[in-house]
């Protein structure tokens, strides 16, 4: 037997919602990334969520839960605005990326002055964040499943909380002096 919810508030949407969230920041912030130390770790974390995302749905698939749709405003986790702008580091002149001018058009500065990039210790913090974010929403929606979507999330819940410790040992390795 199937059962198909369509609501806003559905804390399964909210689930799946986030978890393609974090598949699209990560595959942004990987293209935009222009340190290969932190593109690879971009990379990393953008495996992890796929990974993730594709065993969630499947799990629910089996559980014979049909998926349902997100309506309404997304959980928005990520912050994907901030990939979307570059500023200018000299004045604070702030374009999309896709526009990005030969110099600022506000102090002079040439095109290098937007490329302002993110930390290692940034994308773990990112990473953070997101996987805390997602297993308050994990646990949030367990609490009122079904008993075969309970077994699937408590399994989820899980993975996230091993995702979470491992980008907590990763910012503890990062820790700036």
């Amino acid at each position: 037997m199937s059962a198909r919810v369509r609501k806003t508030d559905n804390p399964i949407a909210r689930v799946l919602q986030a978890a393609k969230e974090g598949v699209v920041f990560f595959e942004k912030a990987h293209t935009a990334a222009n340190d290969p130390r932190v593109r690879e770790v971009f990379g990393r974390l953008l495996n992890i969520r796929k990974e993730s995302l594709r065993s969630l749905e499947e799990n629910l698939r089996e559980a014979r839960l049909l998926l349902p749709e997100m309506e309404g405003q997304p959980p928005r986790i990520y912050p994907l605005e901030e990939l979307q702008k570059k500023e200018c580091y000299v004045c604070g002149y702030s374009t999309d990326v896709e526009a990005i001018p030969e110099s600022c058009p506000r102090c002079g500065a040439s095109r290098y002055a937007f490329e302002r990039e993110i930390t290692v210790r940034k994308a773990w913090e990112l990473a953070e964040s997101g996987a805390r974010i997602t297993l308050e929403l994990l646990s949030e929606a367990e609490k009122l499943a079904e008993e075969n979507v309970k077994q699937v999330l408590a399994k989820h819940i899980q993975l996230e909380q091993s995702i979470l410790n491992e980008t907590r040992k990763e910012l503890e390795s990062h820790r700036e002096s």
